[in-house]
């Protein structure tokens, strides 16, 4: 989900103890290995780690996508934090050390926060064979869609097999962050992988960079979910238009943010046939969110005490938010109430230094956003699909939620 989950993780601060700088450096240095679940794939993700003249000097290696030696921008010890950046591929790394040879921490990329736990050894993972994404059984062409209420010209590729008639069709709608029409991540195409099998189904796919994203005009930052909803609905006008589609079987595929869109766009339009929800949230932002952090850090093995606590602190941030609608002034209580507070210094200056996110537009909007006021007038077939060990969008209580809200008849669920 977006930058939200970075305020989620400033308080992993309060838990650190102190070590000596060096004697952390000296045990750092070596290889350290961990695996990344996305998309439901295991990536495994390696560090080496040097020690130059009392500095570290380190390189990554993501050996299933093939991809080696990529350049290590910074690597810092805090106490008993690691902090990895890795501004090549737009990543950064936060841990806590467990212990000398063990680092339980989260991996950040394009918006998304994906739990990640070290571990030193001598071993160094064997590159992975690439697996292809794309296959060839069908066109695709590069096509253009006009938002006119937006003025936003969205780049995008439909997926068709040769000399289709009177074909099924879905539309793609990424999750939040900025998002090519891939869906890229890590190097993983999730959106080119769904594309690739349903046209070799025979149903076409049309997917879309996000605005402001690689080839589509607009800006992404001012952009709310309302905003990327509009997107949504004038690729759905896009299809309805195309000769080989019919448009009586035209439906919604979102993920994650994209699965709150979907239920909007079939709310108030009868046109569309199905949707289909990966991962898309039945419950308040703020209620997301919540739920999100505690999954966080129960995986990470914090304690109850220090959850709640910050629990607490996220709910009285999310409260001055949503209390306060000058940027301004909700920044001030923001400060004020931080400053009235016996927080630890880095969870102090961690926080402010995301005021502008927590106060965006984005994000204010994702607070309050209610998707069950959209789900309950959604009348065409629903399938949602969550995975069992999501923490991002925790299965339970959506499942909970969206199954008072839409009747079971309708309703159709798929927990991997």
């Amino acid at each position: 989900m977006k930058e939200f989950k970075a305020l989620l993780f400033f308080i992993l601060g309060l838990v650190v103890h102190i070590h000596g700088q060096s004697t952390a450096l000296r045990n750092l240095t070596g290889v350290w290995t961990g695996k990344l679940s996305v998309q439901g794939m295991q990536i495994h993700i390696v560090f080496h780690f040097n020690l130059e003249s009392d500095k570290i000097v380190a390189t990554m290696d993501s050996p299933d996508q093939g991809a080696m030696g990529i350049p290590v921008t910074e690597t810092k010890i805090q106490k008993d934090t690691l902090i990895v950046l890795v501004n090549a591929i737009g990543g950064k790394y936060i841990g806590e050390f467990t212990s000398d040879t063990t680092n339980s921490g989260t991996w950040f990329q394009s918006g998304m926060s994906m739990p990640l736990a070290l571990v030193k050894t001598k071993i160094n993972l064997a590159v992975g064979k690439k697996t292809s994404q794309h296959s060839s059984n069908f066109i695709e062409k590069e096509v253009t869609i006009l938002n006119d209420s937006a003025n936003v010209m969205l780049s995008g590729t439909l997926a068709i097999q040769l000399n289709s008639k009177n074909c099924p069709a879905v539309i793609l709608v990424s999750g939040s962050g900025p998002q090519n029409r891939d869906e890229e991540i890590m190097g993983q195409k999730p959106f080119l992988r769904i594309s690739d099998y349903l046209a070799n189904k025979g149903i076409a796919v049309l997917r879309y960079d996000d605005r402001g994203v690689f080839k589509s005009t607009g800006n992404f930052r001012t952009a709310t979910t309302y905003d990327f909803a509009s997107d949504a609905s004038a690729a759905f006008a896009f299809l309805l238009k195309q000769k080989e589609v019919n448009p009586a079987k035209i439906g919604i595929i979102g993920h994650s943010e994209g699965g709150m869109i979907a239920p909007m766009i079939a709310s108030q339009n009868k046109q569309v046939a199905f949707i289909i929800l990966l991962a898309g949230p039945a419950i308040k932002g703020e209620d997301v969110l919540t739920t999100q952090t505690e999954a966080i850090l129960q995986s990470q093995g914090m304690n109850p005490d220090s959850i709640n606590r910050i629990l607490e602190i996220n709910s009285k941030i999310y409260k001055i938010v949503n209390d306060q609608k000058n940027d301004s002034l909700a920044k001030t209580e923001i400060n004020n109430y931080l400053d009235k507070h016996d927080f630890s210094k880095h969870v102090i200056t961690s926080i402010k230094n995301s005021i502008p996110v927590i106060t965006s537009k984005w994000y204010r909007t994702f607070l309050t956003f209610d998707p069950a006021s959209y789900l309950s007038q959604v009348e065409c077939p629903v399938l949602a699909v969550f995975g069992s060990d999501d923490l991002q969008v925790v299965p339970e209580p959506n499942i909970t939620a969206i199954k008072k809200i839409i009747t079971l008849k309708r309703l159709k669920l798929l927990i991997d």
